[in-house]
C-alpha cells in the first residue's frame, strides 16, 4: 500500500529504509496499516490538511544563526546514598 509518511522513522524494512517525512513510500498492507492507524502516515493520495502544512513549513524553515541566548541550567544537589557507609580504605 502507498502511504506518505508524517514522520521519519529510524531503522529498516526487509532491508529498506522507511521513507522520509513528507516522502511516499510503497509498504506491506499490515505495516501500513498499523501507520495510518497510529497517525504515522496518511494514503498516498490524501490531501494535506491544514495542520500537516503548517508543520512540514516550520520543519522546512531554516535555523536562526547569530547569537543565542542561553540559559543556564540549575542541577539539583547530590542525594546522600542509601544504605550503611562504606569502610574506610586501610
Amino acid at each position: 500500500m502507498k502511504v506518505r509518511m508524517k514522520v521519519s522513522m529510524s531503522g529498516t524494512l526487509d532491508g529498506v529504509p522507511y521513507p522520509q517525512a513528507g516522502e511516499v513510500g510503497d509498504l506491506p498492507d499490515v505495516v501500513a496499516e498499523k501507520l495510518l492507524l497510529s497517525g504515522q502516515a496518511a494514503k498516498a493520495g490524501a490531501p494535506l490538511d491544514e495542520v500537516e502544512r503548517e508543520e512540514r513549513d516550520v520543519e522546512a524553515r531554516p535555523l536562526p544563526t547569530g547569537n543565542v541566548e542561553t540559559t543556564e541550567v540549575e542541577t539539583a544537589p547530590a542525594k546522600p546514598s542509601v544504605g550503611r557507609p562504606r569502610k574506610a580504605a586501610k
